[in-house]
């Protein structure tokens, strides 16, 4: 029970650093970790992937995070995707594919992920890596504000002049049915 609540300590610890940039602290059990991670451990996996793609208490390998994050994110791991979606769209250790990114935002952004959701709405805001939806901006940036992400709230409010009220109405509708399912997975 101990090491099963250490390793969520350690996973939600990594989830804030990818968000913030802060480094690991030196106490992680890396072996321990690893070992998890080798076992197939969705979670262990996808710190262990993070760990590699910031060069935190590892040094850096692209290759090594991508490989982690693909196990992590073939067994549904929504961090996992998400970083997968980063690696694409920026193209650290793969080649840029925006629509890869796209790919891999949706996963992560289906499963509640609130960054994904805000990521993916930039996504169809300005047709990167798919065709350019107002609509469905306005939902995953809806989706990603009702989590309390204020960048997504602010860019709601642009989607907005760009849409009709019947379009906005239809995508309020589209959001609530939307994070209905969310909420049931």
């Amino acid at each position: 029970m101990i090491k099963k609540s250490f390793l969520h300590l350690v996973l939600l610890f990594s989830c804030i650093l990818v968000f913030t940039g802060a480094a690991f602290s030196e106490g992680i059990d890396l072996e321990g970790l690893l070992e998890k991670a080798k076992q197939g451990d969705v979670k262990a996996q996808s710190v262990v992937g993070f760990m590699y793609r910031k060069g935190d208490s590892v040094p850096q390998n692209y290759a090594e995070a991508f490989k982690w994050f693909t196990k992590a994110a073939g067994h549904g791991g929504r961090f996992a995707q998400y970083n997968l979606g980063i690696m694409y769209e920026n193209g650290e250790g793969v080649p840029q594919n925006y629509a890869k990114a796209v790919k891999w935002y949706i996963k992560a952004a289906k499963q509640g992920l609130a960054e994904a959701q805000y990521t993916l709405g930039n996504m169809y805001a300005n047709g990167k890596g798919i065709q350019n939806n107002y609509k469905k901006a306005y939902i995953w940036f809806s989706l990603a504000s009702a989590q309390g992400d204020e960048k997504a709230k602010h860019n709601i409010s642009i989607i907005e002049s760009k849409m009709t009220s019947a379009q906005i109405t239809e995508a309020q509708k589209e959001t609530a049915e939307l994070w209905k399912k969310i909420a049931k997975e």
